[in-house]
């Protein structure tokens, strides 16, 4: 009897060490490209390497633990970072691992940015003679067509585009050589266009908690020429656009949405018009545009072959 009750005693004991799973110390790891190098280390000191050089996918060994561990992916041929972050490891029924990793900084085919908070609106041009007051449009957003990255964090567009639509119906008044208001036709839209390199985005930041979205502090510019008005004959703007705030960006492949906020300015923006007479279109004028700096809200939607914005990251 003695023994039938040890040989219970210890049957039941042995129970929850059997129901528990052991320690699986293999872990498949993979990425959204195939044969990024992976590294895994205890911390982010240099020589706390725990896996090192290995070809994704790959099957690993590390601990479970708690703690965890810090993972950096590069391209082959490449010394620059395809991801940096931390992996955790702590369930033995985990049995793999997915990594998001960073855009090359690769082609955006079109981008188009739209605001909903702080619209810039211009006002151009004087008081008519009939006490009518100078005309106000409103900016109707921005884009860029074929953007591309020249340098970690800095990129142009092969054309960057915006303009500022007229709502009222009311004639945009400019000055003749004797200094009398001339009525000139109604201008339903002023286009500013920049072109490559003198237009530019430069991003710092780095990724948020999730691999599929980043965080980074944004400062873009564009210098809209004077160089078509012997050409075409339409109403214009020439100056500078400049913007510097924070952005919020998704990252994932071909369509990707961005948010940000920030200073809108357009230093020395100028409207490039015409003197009409009789209907007779005359020699072309610059006419000071007022646009007041002011903080705004926008939205903006691309389409292209990169997983999110080309990023200077420090995170």
């Amino acid at each position: 009897m003695k023994k039938l009750f040890l040989f219970l005693a210890v049957a039941l004991l042995g129970l929850p060490l059997m129901a528990q799973e052991p320690d699986s110390t293999f872990l498949h790891v993979k990425a959204d490209e195939r044969g990024l190098v992976l590294t895994v280390k205890d911390s982010r000191k240099a020589d706390s390497t725990i896996v090192s050089n290995t070809i994704l996918p790959a099957d690993i060994s590390v601990p479970l633990r708690k703690k965890p561990y810090y993972v950096e992916l590069h391209r082959a041929g490449q010394s620059s970072p395809a991801y940096r972050g931390i992996m955790y490891y702590d369930n033995p029924r985990k049995t793999s691992h997915f990594i998001q990793s960073w855009s090359r900084g690769g082609l955006q085919f079109v981008s188009f940015n739209n605001y909903f908070y702080g619209r810039p609106r211009a006002t151009v041009g004087v008081p008519g003679p009939d006490g009518a007051p100078a005309k106000t449009l409103s900016n109707i957003g921005y884009l860029n067509l074929f953007k591309f990255s020249l340098f970690p964090g800095f990129s142009t567009s092969l054309l960057k585009g915006t303009g500022f639509l007229g709502l009222d119906g009311k004639d945009l008044y400019t000055l003749n050589d004797a200094g009398g208001i001339i009525a000139r036709p109604n201008p339903i839209i002023l286009p500013a266009i920049s072109v490559i390199l003198i237009n530019g985005e430069f991003r710092v930041g780095g990724a948020l908690l999730t691999d599929y979205a980043d965080a980074s502090i944004l400062a873009s510019y564009a210098w809209y020429p004077d160089i078509y008005k012997d050409f075409v004959k339409f109403s214009y703007l020439t100056g500078h656009d400049v913007f510097v705030g924070l952005e919020l960006s998704s990252r994932i492949p071909a369509v990707n949405y961005k948010l940000k906020a920030g200073l809108q300015m357009y230093p020395g923006l100028k409207t490039v018009s015409y003197k009409v007479a009789n209907g007779v279109i005359g020699d072309f004028m610059t006419i000071d545009t007022a646009v007041p700096n002011m903080f705004v809200v926008a939205l903006e939607m691309s389409l292209g072959i990169s997983k999110g914005e080309n990023i200077l990251r420090i995170f």
